[in-house]
């Protein structure tokens, strides 16, 4: 007889990144819930349950969104060489410009002046452009039969969307698919490649200056051109900020699109009779995105700091802990969704999936804007649609997508 892992080692299965881990969390994350719901390892607090995991996020007096501080890092620093540890820190302290892990008042300011440019009516006109490159894209597909659906479609339809509205010429895509993917392993990783994410970030920041000086030199009117603008006030960005601003939604942008298509339609491939609603009744299909990003959580992570001393469900997090909220253990809570781990595209659809509070996520309008185009074209363009192999997910705790999913189409 086989005696099951301690909780302890699956916990760090998954943190390693183990291809059994992440090829499937879920059970992990339902005993972590039940046994532990904070369990303080590996220099985290891992959080799994619904209730505690909004609390924390809604709370910023106690809990801090700078991520490159804090026991997570200093942890991870001790584990490297001191250059390594050097060159790690220089990465995070310009991540922590980010409006995504920024604190008040600095996040209320960056937030303020980037929603100018990106509000719902701004995002509502970009309907037809989301249209036109994906139908563009299924027509290359359809001539190719047999594809990988993220590199050919899930990839490259949100890039391209981002890219449109950011003004960046299709002749970068290449070089900005890089620098992301090496960010997005940096992030999910545990910091495994810090010299190329190094590299990565003075390289985009390079290309971001020489862009943003060009902006200032032409009248345009893309999304980087009026991020460039000052508000009512005169305030505007500093160059800066606008870098890291102008990463972030490149790399926000098009990151977990690319992983909400991929996944929702790997469960629609996996149920057939999920996908038979959607083709009977495409109105359904905003409502089967909502229950993709509860299901399957593009963004499973996301990290705080604790400010003060506090205690959730019972257990007390020192000052200066790192958070892990495992919002994809959340989404699946049974306390919260009835039967958790099955499809339900009436269900509630009040999940984490974009997070909660003064950070919810910046371009969610954007995401649901372009997930349902891209769902609704495929199914009304492909009566068939079928696996040509097993898909590969992604190995990366923080971004849940794949990295090979190979598909026919007719």
């Amino acid at each position: 007889m086989i005696a099951q892992p301690s909780l302890l080692e699956e916990v760090e299965s998954l943190y390693a990144c183990r291809r059994e881990a992440i090829d499937n969390p879920y059970p992990i994350y339902h005993r972590m819930r039940a046994e532990s719901p904070v369990l303080l390892h590996s220099g985290v607090a891992a959080i799994t349950r619904y209730t505690d995991v909004e609390a924390i996020m809604r709370n910023m007096v106690d809990y801090s969104n700078v991520r490159g501080k804090g026991s997570r890092i200093d942890a991870a620093a001790a584990r490297l060489a001191a250059d390594q540890a050097t060159k790690m820190r220089e990465v995070l302290n310009f991540m922590d410009m980010w409006v995504v892990q920024l604190d008040p008042p600095d996040h209320t300011r960056i937030r303020g002046l980037a929603h100018r440019a990106l509000t719902p009516r701004r995002v509502a006109e970009l309907g037809d452009t989301v249209v036109a490159i994906t139908d563009e894209l299924l027509g290359e597909l359809a001539e190719r039969k047999q594809v990988d659906f993220i590199e050919d479609f899930a990839y490259q339809l949100p890039l391209y969307v981002i890219g449109a509205m950011l003004g960046m010429p299709t002749s970068d895509r290449d070089r900005i698919r890089y620098w992301s993917d090496t960010i997005t392993t940096f992030i999910g990783t545990e910091f495994s490649n810090i010299d190329e994410a190094q590299a990565a970030v003075a390289d985009f920041r390079a290309y971001l200056k020489d862009a943003i000086a060009e902006r200032r030199k032409t009248r345009q009117t893309d999304l980087l051109a009026a991020l460039l603008e000052p508000d009512e006030a005169g305030d505007k960005m500093s160059l800066a900020e606008l870098e890291a601003m102008f990463m972030v939604l490149l790399f926000a942008g098009h990151e977990t699109t690319t992983n909400l298509i991929g996944n929702s339609v790997y469960w629609l491939l996996k149920s057939p009779e999920h996908m038979g609603q959607l083709r009977d009744d495409p109105s359904l299909i905003p409502l089967a995105i909502e229950e993709f990003l509860r299901f399957e959580s593009p963004a499973q992570v996301v990290h705080r700091v604790a400010r003060n001393t506090t205690t959730v469900s019972g257990t007390e997090i020192p000052a200066g802990t790192t958070i892990r909220l495992l919002m994809g253990a959340a989404n699946r809570d049974p306390e919260k969704f009835d039967e958790p781990d099955r499809l339900d595209f009436r269900r509630d659809p009040r999940h984490l999936g974009f997070g909660i509070g003064p950070h919810f996520c910046l371009g969610q309008a954007l995401t649901r804007l372009e997930a349902p185009i891209a769902l609704e074209r495929l199914l009304h363009r492909f009566p068939t649609v079928e696996l040509a192999g097993e898909p590969r997910w992604r190995r990366n705790i923080t971004l849940r997508g794949f990295e090979h999913f190979p598909l026919s189409v007719s």
